[in-house]
């Protein structure tokens, strides 16, 4: 029998989740988990912790309707991840990749203290970073269409201007 644990971050769906959909294909046994980490938790304010309870609410209820629950915990995500996974004896961590810089040295921290059973997947893109790049495999710097105006915007500042 075998256990993973799903750790859910800004993706709190079960539909169109690869992380859960290769959990649950995976292994017998899934733990979702989801972190309050301290170094984002204290910096948002009460609507924003609002929206996160009322949203982690709606994920639990999903998951209770398929036998489960959501397990929340909170301190820095490289001890809580590690414990976890230990407690539960998950071969496996899914999570649904990041790009912000945060993210990624976060991820990379928990990666190491589980010992490499962090297991990305791409979920939060349409393409991978770096999937997309120039004909000289280089990446694209801009965004061509943002170089100039679109056509028209002066004659709209015009009109705006006259009244």
């Amino acid at each position: 029998m075998t256990t993973g644990v799903v750790w859910f971050r800004s993706d709190l769906r079960l539909g169109d989740n690869p992380a859960w959909d290769a959990a649950t294909s995976r292994h017998d046994t899934v733990v979702p988990l989801f972190i309050l980490d301290p170094r984002l938790w204290t910096v948002v304010g009460e609507q924003r912790r609002a929206q996160l309870g009322a949203h982690l609410g709606a994920l639990d209820r999903m998951l209770q309707a398929r036998g489960g629950r959501l397990r929340v915990e909170a301190g820095p995500p490289s001890e809580v991840v590690l414990a976890v996974a230990e407690e539960v004896g998950a071969e496996a961590v899914h999570v649904n990749g990041d790009v912000t810089p945060y993210a990624i040295a976060r991820d990379d921290e928990v990666g190491a203290a589980v010992q490499g059973r962090l297991v990305r997947h791409d979920g939060r893109y349409v393409h991978a970073p770096g999937a997309i790049t120039t004909a000289d495999g280089r990446p694209y710097v801009v965004f061509t269409p943002s170089l100039s105006p679109p056509v028209g915007v002066d004659a709209l500042a015009g009109m705006a201007r006259r009244r």
